[in-house]
């Protein structure tokens, strides 16, 4: 069972869930969350490096620039700018 101490990312620490949610995307996965935090599981450590590493697959989002989470990462993935 995934520690609890892998602090922050509660029941995301289970490697089994990463796992689905990778494998069950048939063209496009979008996650959103914090990086910085999910980054306390080795799992999602090595996940958020891969991902850094291919061209285009990563994009941060700015914090605190107002709007649903999902609308800025809508207008990202289109090639806008968060606040176009």
């Amino acid at each position: 069972e995934a520690s609890k101490s892998a602090a922050g990312v509660g029941f995301l620490a289970d490697e089994r869930r990463l796992n689905v949610a990778l494998t069950r995307a048939k063209s496009v996965l979008v996650v959103i969350g914090h990086a910085r935090t999910l980054a306390q599981s080795p799992a999602w450590r090595a996940f958020i490096e891969h991902v850094r590493g291919v061209p285009g697959a990563y994009r941060r989002m700015p914090s605190g620039r107002g709007g649903d989470a999902f609308e800025v990462a809508a207008r990202l993935w289109d090639g806008g700018g968060p606040l176009d």
